[in-house]
């Protein structure tokens, strides 16, 4: 499944905003990310509301972030619900 470069940026958009992003420590900026998943999970739930994405091999989401592009890959989605690495 490929999500459009929007996705992350609904999701987290303050982070990618944020131009001091490079001076915050890895505690801070892994806590602020959670808060502004579950604040901004409204704005893509229906992005994937007829797909099953745990049931895709790969998933890909580009991300246009710090003026840079950037893409992830998530490979076996499934093992995210099943707590493998």
């Amino acid at each position: 499944h490929i999500y459009s470069s929007f996705f992350l940026e609904k999701l987290i958009s303050e982070i990618l905003k944020d131009e001091m992003i490079g001076e915050k420590d890895m505690p801070y900026l892994v806590e602020f990310a959670r808060e502004r998943v579950r604040e901004n999970y409204k704005n893509v739930k229906r992005w994937t509301k007829k797909i099953d994405i745990f049931e895709k091999k790969v998933l890909v989401v580009p991300i246009n972030a710090f003026k840079h592009w950037f893409c992830v890959f998530v490979l076996n989605p499934r093992a995210l619900l099943e707590g493998n690495e």
